[in-house]
């Protein structure tokens, strides 16, 4: 409204104050408030303004309504954002938004490219923002859809020697995280997924680029993929715990950044959904597993609610008492000691009062510390359909990063 207040285009209103007008700036800053609002139609409204101003460039051929990279970036966060919402309009919002995200990045290549606006450069974050929008989208094909953008972006690099278009570490984590994510069966995710964070790695470590450093972000979406490997054998699970326990030690060394609790909560999962259960020896195993990664976690001082929620929704109540020494309470987490409760979560950042939601213990005499652990031996437009359909035949199969599957030398825990 306001910058409609502010024009004097046909049909309409005319501007308030001859001396007033918009320029690229006020678009942008319009589109970003738009992306940020949360509405259902965001990514749309923020496309109309994008095409308004556009509009107006061309009519008035005013230099200050020229589009740049930054307000097409601005429209690309909306779609991104809109991907990853938690809105449901029943028309598969999230995947549509992918694919119009995708749209706009090519618009911006054909745009650049061919010299009608060279201030439309898309960069690692135009790139990166349509490649945050699949790996939300649970589109089938979209992880490896991630993987082709990033080739394209580095071969743009290199054809354009341009530095603004080098991978850094939020481009190869939102592609494990489109591993991490997906509909893929089998172990197929997992191993993509380790795929991408050992190419990332090579980057840095190899050809020094600063800015494709591995950190704990995905590190943990490698361990996502893992814990929810969707089993179609035993030999998946054996690979999704090799790679899981090689990314743990790899976290554990602290080369690149220390687990933090959401890392400790994943890990966990790991724990309680692949290790089987068919005997007594195997649910020993998982038990002793499960010990290891809660005596980690206190002693890191990381131990937060969910951490406890998950164990106390995969072991039985004893196995939960016995482990930790609190009491099995399926509203509550029990802990009366509060010099170890300040003790186990100190480091947990989003820590406050709520973190853990406490009562008195009744098996306050069980307390103990998690060392005594070790002690334990036991529906879209029919061209959007066509389009996802077709991106849907990539599914099962690798994508460009991911084709080298090694897996790492087996390690136990």
């Amino acid at each position: 409204e306001y910058i409609t207040s502010m024009t004097s285009i046909p049909g309409l209103p005319a501007a308030t104050n001859a001396g007033v007008k918009p320029d690229v700036i006020t678009f942008s800053s319009c589109v970003s408030a738009w992306s940020k609002s949360g509405n259902i139609d965001a990514a749309e409204r923020a496309t109309g303004l994008l095409i308004l101003m556009e509009t107006m460039h061309r009519i008035g051929h005013d230099p200050e309504l020229e589009p740049n990279t930054i307000i097409y970036n601005a429209v690309l966060e909306a779609y991104a954002r809109s991907s990853g919402s938690n809105i449901n309009d029943g028309e598969g919002l999230k995947e549509t938004c992918a694919y119009k995200a995708e749209q706009i990045l090519k618009r911006m290549i054909r745009l650049h490219d061919t010299g009608r606006y060279t201030s439309v450069k898309p960069d690692a974050i135009s790139y990166q923002l349509v490649i945050h929008a699949y790996s939300k989208s649970r589109l089938g094909g979209a992880p490896q859809r991630c993987e082709h953008l990033l080739k394209q972006m580095e071969d743009r690099r290199n054809a354009f020697n341009d530095v603004n278009l080098i991978p850094n570490a939020f481009s190869y984590s939102a592609c494990i995280n489109a591993w991490a994510k997906s509909r893929e069966v089998g172990s197929l995710k997992a191993k993509s997924a380790f795929a991408i964070y050992t190419y990332m790695e090579t980057r840095y470590r190899e050809l020094s680029e600063v800015d494709a450093k591995p950190n704990v972000v995905a590190l943990t979406s490698v361990l996502t993929a893992c814990a929810h490997t969707r089993v179609q054998s035993s030999e998946d699970v054996k690979e999704a715990l090799d790679i899981s326990n090689k990314v743990w030690e790899i976290l554990r060394s602290g080369i690149y950044g220390k687990p933090n609790h959401v890392t400790y909560c994943t890990f966990l999962t790991v724990g309680t959904r692949l290790y089987p259960v068919s005997n007594q020896q195997e649910r020993e195993t998982r038990l002793l597993a499960i010990a290891n990664i809660f005596r980690d976690c206190c002693k890191d001082g990381m131990l937060c609610e969910e951490f406890l929620r998950k164990m106390q929704a995969s072991l039985s109540p004893v196995e939960y008492e016995e482990l930790t020494g609190l009491a099995h309470d399926d509203n509550h987490v029990v802990l009366d000691n509060r010099d170890l409760l300040k003790e186990w979560t100190r480091n947990v950042k989003e820590h406050n009062n709520h973190a853990l939601n406490i009562k008195p213990s009744i098996h306050s005499n069980n307390l103990q510390h998690p060392n005594t652990a070790q002690q334990l031996q036991t529906e879209l437009s029919k061209s959007h359909v066509k389009k996802i359909n077709t991106m849907e035949k990539f599914m099962g199969s690798n994508g460009h990063y991911s084709r080298d599957l090694t897996l790492p030398a087996q390690t136990t825990r």
